[in-house]
């Protein structure tokens, strides 16, 4: 009974929420100018994107509040 596992079945693990204001300041959100992820090219823009959502965790809705792009190009982004 006493011994330990490495199982993770219960293990809760927090996540940070961030208000919109947090979520533009902080530096793995930057990007130089919002212009920048219209212009790119589709797969680059993409993988920037994948990156954003991974690093933050934040939502979709709340990303295209902050990046002022389309929800639906979010949820494209696998």
């Amino acid at each position: 009974m006493r011994e330990e596992t490495e199982d993770k079945c219960l293990a809760y693990s927090p996540k940070k929420r961030y208000t919109d204001g947090e979520l533009k300041e902080t530096k793995s959100l930057l990007v130089e100018d919002v212009f920048l992820l219209q212009i790119l090219d589709r797969p680059s823009r993409d993988n920037l994107l994948k990156r954003k959502k991974e690093t933050t965790g934040a939502s979709n809705r709340q990303l295209s509040r902050v990046l002022k792009i389309g929800r639906d190009v979010l949820d494209k982004v696998k």
